[in-house]
């Protein structure tokens, strides 16, 4: 539960697999499944050192933008964080200007940041992909506008709800 189940590889018969699991806190564990015994073994894993319970869990964010415009993205926050406590912000743009979105799942990058206390915040604006051609025709020659305005309006309703500091 929680988790992204990926199958990577089958026997020729497919009686057997190798399956990686991960999700936003787990770089991914890889496991040998034998479909006829309905049996799981334990491979290996990515990164041996990201501990899963040392990790930041990612969590949807949905604000709406300066001109109505409901934007989805994703908030990590650092696990040493004291309850109500704002932290510093990193506004975190995916590739682009228009396609690229962000999704939920393991990132070392921000990891990192969260585990020196720092949040993290990814904005799927105008323009991304996965949200259907819309959406992202909305991001056709507005790369320095709204685009833009979109990941400055999530910062300002991050502070708003006092999550980030504001200097």
């Amino acid at each position: 539960p929680g988790s992204y189940v990926f199958p990577t590889s089958f026997t020729r018969d497919g009686s057997k697999a190798i399956y990686l699991v991960s999700s936003d806190v787990n770089s991914g564990e890889f496991y040998l499944v034998d479909h006829a015994r309905g049996k799981a073994d334990y491979l290996a894993e990515r990164q041996k050192l990201m501990l899963p319970p040392l990790m930041s869990a990612m969590q949807p964010f949905r604000f709406k933008s300066r001109d109505g415009v409901e934007i989805e993205g994703f908030l990590t926050l650092p696990s040493s964080r004291p309850k109500g406590q704002p932290v510093p912000l990193v506004v975190m743009p995916h590739g682009g200007p228009k396609g690229p979105y962000d999704s939920w799942g393991f990132d070392a990058e921000i990891q990192l940041l969260a585990s020196r206390g720092y949040g993290v915040l990814q904005v799927n604006f105008r323009g991304s992909g996965g949200y259907g051609n819309e959406f992202e025709k909305k991001g056709y020659r507005n790369w320095g506008t709204t685009m833009v305005n979109d990941m400055t309006d999530a910062g300002g309703a991050v502070v708003a709800q006092g999550i980030a500091d504001k200097s």
